[in-house]
């Protein structure tokens, strides 16, 4: 709702759309810094052109979700399946959600 609310907000007073992603986050955790150590290591071994940003770890229901960034050449969905059934083997019993960004340039706005 809240990403719906800027989204409208910036385009309602602004004339613009906007994409706007809004994470929880709980960096605070030494447990989750080093499941993001490891998650984000294990990505850049095995796909170096990944990005990978905004997770979030519930120990209580074991729940982790995270992005990918994935460069629209590549098949994202492929990458997805393949990070998915890593991460599944490094946290066995953790429901796990991975959303992809897609990259469609290597430019940034300052470039």
């Amino acid at each position: 709702l809240l990403t719906y609310q800027v989204q409208r907000l910036c385009y309602d007073k602004y004339g613009f759309e906007v994409t706007v992603g809004i994470y929880a986050s709980n960096s605070s955790d030494s447990r989750i810094m080093e499941m993001k150590d490891q998650i984000g290591g294990m990505i850049q071994d095995r796909h170096q052109e990944i990005g990978f940003h905004g997770l979030f770890v519930d120990f209580d229901t074991k729940y982790i979700s995270f992005d990918i960034v994935v460069d629209f050449k590549y098949d994202s969905e492929q990458i997805r399946s393949e990070i998915l059934m890593q991460v599944q083997e490094m946290y066995p019993g953790y429901a796990i959600d991975i959303n992809i960004d897609t990259k469609y340039t290597s430019k940034t706005m300052w470039n």
